[in-house]
């Protein structure tokens, strides 16, 4: 019995660990997605409004996810975007990359 109440536990630290993974990986791949289209936008290559909403899909993933503060910068980014302020969003990208 013990041995099985331990298989048990040792499946579901198994599963909250890899819970935890997925969501650290979520979070990477939103920061990455905001870095990008960010970049993308500086370069010309995507119009504001396309860089826009992809920024407040990202920072709004962010915000529900394990690192809800990882959202608050993407959020800024947005906002710079949105005003079409590119020396802001140079800024705000330069301190992400720190």
């Amino acid at each position: 019995m013990a041995r099985r109440a331990l298989v048990v536990l040792l499946l579901g630290l198994a599963a909250c660990s890899g819970g935890e993974e997925k969501k650290i990986a979520q979070a990477r791949s939103w920061s990455a997605t905001a870095i990008l289209v960010t970049e993308s936008w500086l370069s010309g290559e995507v119009p504001s409004a396309y860089a826009s909403d992809a920024l407040k899909k990202a920072a709004g993933e962010l915000a529900k996810g394990a690192y809800p503060e990882a959202a608050d910068p993407v959020a800024e980014l947005e906002l710079a975007v949105a005003r079409g302020d590119r020396e802001e969003a140079r800024r705000l990208l330069d301190g992400l990359a720190r």
